[in-house]
């Protein structure tokens, strides 16, 4: 019966969303996901010791698209391989998050050993912070589905914030190191 009430009602879309919007307007709507994602924290880049990385020996050019190419691999090996468990990112399974996480493991073990020459070097602590910060983000997600944090939003926001910010510093770099060789139209073939 109760189902044969509400459609006898005659529901008004304009006024039930006026009325919504006099309840909660769309400034307390931010101001809750703001509260609640804590966007005014003090973002903490991960830290990196540079001195693992490995560097090469060789410059130039050629030196630069071989590390191009052997980044670019790593970056799509991790993409294809991990897909699956990304797009579960947010769920409560623990056995996909940690497959997830040892598969940051692997990609982030690999930006380390992959050999930078000199002019590739922020590009390289970029990508490995973007990287490291993705461990961070899955770190969350995973104490956040054993249920062992309140406050996991914030987290979450707190480490997309670094990977997109690592990610702007990884773009200009290859957009100066293409400027630098004059490679933007240069084919890069991922080297897996």
């Amino acid at each position: 019966k109760y189902l044969q009430y509400l459609q006898t009602l005659k529901i008004d879309p304009k006024a039930s969303k006026a009325l919504f919007e006099q309840i909660l307007t769309e400034q307390d709507i931010k101001k809750e996901v703001e509260n609640e994602l804590q966007v005014n924290q003090t973002i903490v880049e991960p830290q990196i010791d540079a001195t693992k990385f490995a560097k090469s020996a060789q410059s130039g050019r050629d030196a630069v698209v071989d590390y191009l190419a052997k980044l670019t691999g790593s970056a799509l090996n991790f993409n294809t391989n991990a897909k699956e468990e990304n797009q579960a990112l947010f769920s409560q399974d623990v056995s996909n998050l940690n497959g997830l996480k040892n598969q940051q493991e692997e990609v982030l073990k690999e930006v380390f050993q992959l050999k930078a020459p000199g002019e590739a070097a922020k590009l390289q602590e970029s990508t490995a912070k973007a990287f490291t910060a993705y461990g961070n983000l899955i770190e969350a997600a995973l104490a956040h589905a054993k249920g062992e944090t309140n406050n996991s939003w914030a987290k979450l926001y707190h480490q997309y914030v670094i990977i997109n910010e690592q990610f702007k510093i990884v773009s200009a770099e290859v957009g100066r190191l293409s400027a630098k060789y004059k490679i933007a139209d240069l084919p890069i073939q991922p080297i897996y």
